[in-house]
């Protein structure tokens, strides 16, 4: 365990954190929360795989216990930014992805499905654990 850290390894460790974390954040808003909001076992690898790349990129080669404290404490100031950035409706806008009606008057909407990337059998899942039987079941929309 080294504590040693030049500057400019210390500086690039913030700068690799930002990168990751823009990155990171710029992906689940093209993609959608989709991508970190169902957690299958095929959800859970991928989510675990995206924490060693986001890790890796933000230690360099050689962790160090410093540079790991470093990362954290980028992150966990990038999150409180973004907490107060979305303090404005328009910023919020931007880096929110809206809820989409899935289904209405027991009928599945394809295309909604389709840009949330969820297939039919997941939303199916998805019901049965909320105790929904049947698609005549869901909630019609309001007129």
């Amino acid at each position: 365990m080294s504590l040693g850290l030049s500057w400019s390894e210390a500086a690039s460790v913030v700068v690799s954190t930002i990168g990751i974390y823009l990155t990171f954040v710029t992906l689940l808003r093209l993609i959608g929360q989709r991508a970190v909001a169902n957690m299958s076992s095929f959800d859970l690898t991928a989510a675990t795989a995206l924490g060693a790349v986001m890790g890796r990129v933000i230690l360099g080669y050689t962790p160090t216990l410093l540079a790991g404290v470093i990362g954290l404490v980028t992150l966990f100031a990038l999150q409180s930014l973004f907490g107060l950035v979305r303090r404005y409706p328009r910023a919020d806008a931007a880096m929110t992805n809206l809820p989409l009606l899935l289904m209405a008057n027991g009928q599945l909407l394809e295309h909604n499905l389709r840009r949330a990337h969820i297939i039919e059998d997941e939303l199916k899942g998805k019901l049965r654990l909320a105790g929904i039987r049947r698609y005549e079941d869901v909630a019609s929309r309001d007129p």
